[in-house]
């Protein structure tokens, strides 16, 4: 197990992911302002927005060649749900989310006890705590998707599109 909350790249990055989602939300950017209203509690995921923002930066820190697919196969214009330019839904792409699927199970039988980030009470919160918001094909532990997996590939999305 370690402990990442006082590793100033990884925090560092953190906090550029949600100014950055902050900013493209100002932008009009569709997928970053619902992930701005997420934070402010809309369908009830602030706590989504504030635990797996930090997994989906640590993914892609520990991963980051997976993000250069999501960039060179989505739009940035688009939001996640809608059938892009590129003639499908970005959000039901298997070429984008298969592989990331499958590197979970790796992801988190490494990094599954690592501490990533704290909650609001200041308790630590590792990858394994975090993967409860997410669907088993996300090698989360709910039965079906549902925001937790929204809030995931949303923000690895606006990863591959402003950092790789």
């Amino acid at each position: 197990m370690a402990d990442y909350t006082n590793d100033y790249v990884l925090q560092s990055k953190i906090i550029g992911t949600r100014a950055t989602i902050k900013g493209l939300a100002d932008y009009h950017i569709s997928d970053a302002i619902a992930l701005v209203d997420r934070e402010a509690g809309v369908h009830q995921l602030s706590g989504h927005y504030a635990s797996i923002v930090p997994l989906a930066v640590f993914f892609s820190h520990k991963y980051p060649s997976y993000l250069a697919n999501i960039k060179n196969r989505t739009s940035l214009r688009n939001g996640m749900g809608e059938t892009s330019g590129l003639g499908y839904q970005e959000a039901r792409n298997s070429e984008i989310w298969s592989p990331i699927k499958d590197a979970m199970a790796d992801f988190k039988a490494i990094y599954g006890t690592d501490i990533i980030t704290k909650n609001s009470n200041g308790d630590p919160k590792t990858v394994n705590d975090i993967l409860n918001y997410l669907s088993e094909k996300y090698s989360g532990n709910l039965k079906t998707g549902g925001g937790g997996d929204t809030v995931f590939k949303r923000t690895l999305k606006i990863l591959g599109h402003i950092f790789y």
